[in-house]
């Protein structure tokens, strides 16, 4: 698909109780030297001590979840936002994920946050590695790709090598400096 040029907002209604937000923006591909910049700021914003659900969870109860996705393959994939609220909320609750995703592009992550989320990513590798199937797979995934199969012997020095600045300067690139399409799926309006 062309790539867009400026913000765009989608709504769609589905009878279910609850209304889903999300904000997307083009990723990165596999070989994007953003990529492990992009795969810690998505696990700094998807747990439950992420600025995100602090904020729009549990100091300001919009939320029922919260949290960041992203698909990377051959080409650009996706980056998003997301979090799941009250139909009545969707107004609040959208303003201030877009207020949280402009700090993250214009302030990065903390020092804080960028040591968790290394932490956490690498363990989770580790974890991942324990299990035959799950090495397998990423390792036929890397080979695919042309990444090579050991590909997972780097990663951890990958993302210890991260910056405070790298993930500025990415968050920067992908939240700031570049359009995004805010998805919105709610329940019809029930008539009067």
């Amino acid at each position: 698909p062309q790539t867009i040029t400026k913000d765009q907002t989608v709504e769609d209604f589905k009878d279910k109780a609850q209304s889903v937000i999300m904000v997307g923006f083009r990723g990165a591909d596999v070989f994007s030297k953003d990529r492990r910049a992009l795969e810690l700021i998505d696990e700094a914003s998807s747990d439950l001590g992420s600025r995100f659900f602090i904020r729009i969870r549990e100091q300001m109860g919009l939320a029922y979840y919260v949290g960041a996705t992203q698909v990377q393959g051959l080409v650009p994939g996706l980056f998003a936002f997301y979090l799941g609220t009250a139909p009545e909320k969707v107004e609040p609750v959208k303003a201030a994920l877009l207020e949280e995703i402009k700090k993250l592009a214009s302030d990065g992550l903390t020092s804080d946050e960028l040591v968790r989320a290394k932490k956490k990513l690498i363990g989770q590798q580790q974890i991942a590695n324990q299990s035959n199937d799950s090495f397998g797979y990423q390792c036929a995934l890397d080979e695919v790709y042309g990444l090579g199969f050991d590909n997972y012997k780097k990663l951890e020095s990958e993302v210890n090598g991260v910056t405070l600045e790298q993930i500025k300067g990415t968050a920067g690139k992908y939240f700031r400096d570049q359009p995004y399409v805010l998805a919105v799926v709610r329940p019809p309006e029930k008539s009067a």
